[in-house]
Formats: C-alpha cells, sequence, structure tokens
C-alpha cells in the first residue's frame, strides 16, 4: 500500500487530523520521538492529546503554537493551521466562510508549480510585452528548448528535421530568438542566454500559450509512426479534498524529480502537459 508521509497538511479539513499526520511524520523521522514529549511541550495530558488527534477534544491556540513549534511547522503551514483552527472552531456562518475563503487562497499558493521547481525564472512584468512573440509561438519555443542540446547547438540545419519545421522556419525562429536577445550565435555554436522562462498564470498570454503549445504538441505525438510516449485523459468523480491531495503529490513529483532532470545530460527534447481542474 502506498505510504502517506508525502500527503501535504493543507489537504486536511479539520486541524487536528493535520496535526496528527504531522506528528506521525514527526515520530517516524526523530528518533525517541514520542506523543508523551509533545503533549508535554503542549502543557497537556498525555490521555488529552490523544482524544484531540482522535478529534474528541481542542487545543486553545497557545497548544497549536506550542506543537508547531515542537513539531517544525513554520511559514504557510502553521498559516494554514490557525486559520483552519480558527475555522473548526467558529459558529457563525459569516466569519466561516471568510475563513474558508483564507484557506482556499493558502491552497492555492501552495499549490503552484513555483516554488516548487527551483529553477523557474518568471519573466518580469516588463519583459513580457517583449517576449510575447515567444510566448505566442510554439516552433520558437521548441527551437530554443531544443538549442540545449549540444549536437543541435553546434549544427542548428538539423533542427528542422528533428522538430519537423520547415528549414525556412528554423531559420525565421533563430533570427527571431536572436533578436529578441535569447541566443547568441557565437561560432561554432548557438549559445542559450536564458534556458527556462516560466509565464506566470496571471500574465494576458498564459491562455494562449497553454493552448498553441498544447495543440502543437498533439499535432506532433500524431505525426510519429511509432507513438511513442505516454498520454492520459481521464475523467472521474471525487470530492475537493482528493483533489487537493492529488494536486499536492503532481508538485511534490516535480519538486523530487527536478534534481535528476538538471543533473541529466541534454539529449532529447520532452513535452510534459498535466491538466487537473474541477468541470
Amino acid at each position: 500500500m502506498e505510504s502517506t508521509n508525502n500527503i501535504s497538511i493543507l489537504g486536511f479539513d479539520d486541524y487536528r487530523a493535520a496535526l496528527r499526520h504531522r506528528a506521525d511524520q514527526w515520530k517516524d523521522a526523530v528518533p525517541k520521538a514520542t506523543f508523551q514529549k509533545l503533549a508535554k511541550a503542549c502543557r497537556v495530558q498525555r490521555a488529552y492529546l490523544s482524544r484531540v488527534f482522535q478529534c474528541q477534544a481542542e487545543l486553545s491556540q497557545d497548544q497549536l503554537f506550542l506543537a508547531c513549534d515542537h513539531l517544525g511547522i513554520l511559514a504557510l503551514e502553521r498559516d494554514f493551521l490557525f486559520t483552519l483552527h480558527a475555522y473548526c472552531r467558529s459558529d457563525v456562518p459569516a466569519r466561516r466562510r471568510q475563513l474558508a475563503d483564507q484557506l482556499a487562497l493558502l491552497r492555492q499558493k501552495d499549490q503552484t508549480t513555483l516554488g516548487h521547481v527551483a529553477t523557474l525564472a518568471t519573466a518580469a512584468p516588463d519583459e513580457l510585452e517583449g517576449l510575447a512573440p515567444f510566448f505566442l509561438d510554439p516552433d520558437l519555443q521548441l527551437v530554443h528548448s531544443t538549442l540545449a542540446i549540444d549536437s543541435f547547438a553546434e549544427n542548428p540545419q538539423s533542427l528542422g528535421a528533428a522538430l519537423g519545421i520547415p528549414v525556412e522556419r528554423v531559420e525565421q525562429a533563430l533570427a527571431t530568438l536572436r533578436r529578441l536577445g535569447l541566443i547568441t550565435v557565437a561560432p561554432p555554436r548557438i549559445r542559450l542566454n536564458q534556458q527556462v522562462i516560466h509565464l506566470p498564470p496571471e500574465s494576458p498570454l498564459y491562455r494562449p500559450y497553454r493552448q498553441l503549445l498544447k495543440q502543437r504538441a498533439l499535432a506532433r505525438q500524431d505525426q510519429r509512426p511509432d507513438h511513442s510516449g505516454y498520454s492520459l485523459s481521464l475523467l472521474f468523480t471525487a470530492s475537493p479534498a482528493v483533489e487537493v491531495q492529488l494536486r499536492s503529490r503532481l508538485l511534490t513529483v516535480l519538486r523530487e524529480f527536478e534534481p535528476e532532470v538538471r543533473a541529466a545530460p541534454s539529449e532529447r527534447l520532452y513535452f510534459l502537459g498535466i491538466d487537473l481542474f474541477p468541470w
């Protein structure tokens, strides 16, 4: 059975269940860690802490603060727990709605790709207008990314056959990339001035960029005679809590796999697309 150790506490709907999950992780990771020591740090009896973990008793804000300190819960996760604590203990509908909105914002903040992948460099707002030709032309993105491979950087004439792009179009793409300052022609090879550029979702270019790149990727996949690669299209029903957990795990995979991608030699160009949203 798959371990739940990597589940984010931001996927929980009760602060006590989230705290119990993190306490279990703490016990697994820290030698000689016990719930008795955690109870002492929170200034409660061990039996009372057990009732809290069974969602039969409550912690005060001060006791939750002490628990977070002892378990090393910091930053966004701590903010989430305190907001969830207030939500669970409130009986005022208007306040609960306000707190629910705050919880949604914290979950959204935790579930962005940027921040989970260290090599992403976000284009500054004043750069986006100048880079519009790049984000709105998948061929430019393909040529730019493939130039990270030494054989193509040294022999750009071979890009057309590899990418399925006419030679004339490759030459136009190289000229545009050079004009945008993204590449430098320094014989005997072409050098990338910036290898990875992240377009933030709030940019007005984001939607057309995403649609155009995906259309280009699907068209290229259909052209391949060997049907190589892997594709998954799936409709399923679940709860919002499951969506949060699934999104969190996908981001965990990205974060954990990034060092391997950075360390690997650039030999081939790959496309990865992931979509998860409530219909």
